[in-house]
């Protein structure tokens, strides 16, 4: 009986740790993908903002919101991936 207890007491801790585990990398995620959408954010509303903003700076800012774009593309992706994995 008590065997079963200390499986049991295993049991339930393993999960917790990975409850924990699953709730770190959510937030590690979810501070990782909010860093470029900010960004991307940021330089469409400046586009949105001045529409006599001159044609380099307009090219430049637009240059990095899709720079910041495609990061976050990336890190969503790499999101999915885990994901799949840990489904698996």
């Amino acid at each position: 009986m008590n065997q079963i207890k200390m499986a049991v007491l295993l049991s339930q801790q393993a999960v917790k740790e990975a409850e924990n585990k699953k709730n770190e990398l959510v937030m590690y995620l979810a501070h990782d993908i909010r860093t470029p959408l900010t960004s991307v954010i940021g330089y469409l509303s400046l586009l949105d903002e001045a529409p006599d903003m001159p044609v380099e700076q307009k090219a430049k800012y637009v240059g990095i919101a899709l720079k910041k774009a495609m990061r976050l593309e990336k890190l969503i992706n790499e999101f999915f991936e885990i994901t799949r994995y840990n489904t698996q």
